[in-house]
């Protein structure tokens, strides 16, 4: 609040979650500074009072050095929330639109690979099935990450795109590359006659 130059009557109308009250001292403070507020909300809301991203700057000032004793670890996370902020916006109507035409593409090889019977176009049809559950997990971590903080992860949830990502990574490489190769041996030993590729013009 502090940092955007905002005040108590500037949150009222924002969502919250309940803070944990470590001592009586605490509880006996502002009421808004028992809550804890979504960062988006916040800056959202300073834009909003402020009128201008110019306004704003002129007005802000850096948690960082307000106060000392933060750690390197909470000065991280405080930074990834605010890119969190900046660079998902948008993102997750992308990867959703990569996941209607990835699931279009791979229904219309497997139906052409199991007309004609080829192996390299049910490889194709493999890879679009990779992508596509590639794009759901990656929309999956993009909205779980815009969450709002809450007593359990009160930094937020900004870090889940790092973690959908790698297990995006991992399970394509594993998954996809281990059934590729079996069932490229399996059509090398048994090699099955191939049927009219008339269908293989229109994929």
């Amino acid at each position: 609040m502090a940092e955007f130059g905002l005040r108590e009557d500037d949150l009222r109308d924002l969502p919250s979650q309940p803070r944990p009250v470590r001592s009586k001292a605490h509880s006996m403070t502002s009421t808004n500074v028992n809550h804890l507020y979504a960062l988006t909300d916040v800056y959202h809301k300073a834009l909003q009072v402020h009128g201008s991203n110019e306004a704003l700057e002129s007005h802000r000032r850096p948690l960082v050095a307000m106060r000392k004793e933060l750690t390197d670890a909470e000065r991280m996370r405080m930074r990834m929330r605010v890119e969190t902020t900046s660079v998902s916006k948008g993102a997750d109507r992308v990867v959703a639109i990569a996941f209607t035409l990835n699931c279009c593409d791979a229904a219309f090889k497997y139906a052409a690979a199991y007309l004609t019977g080829s192996k390299s176009l049910f490889a194709e049809a493999i890879h679009s099935t990779m992508d596509t559950c590639n794009q759901l997990i990656l929309l999956m971590g993009i909205r779980y990450s815009a969450r709002n903080p809450d007593n359990l992860f009160p930094y937020g949830y900004g870090n889940m795109r790092y973690v959908t990502s790698l297990i995006s990574g991992c399970g394509i490489m594993a998954f996809g590359c281990g059934l590729s190769i079996y069932h490229g041996v399996s059509g090398l030993l048994h090699p099955a006659e191939l049927e009219p590729l008339n269908y293989v013009r229109f994929i």
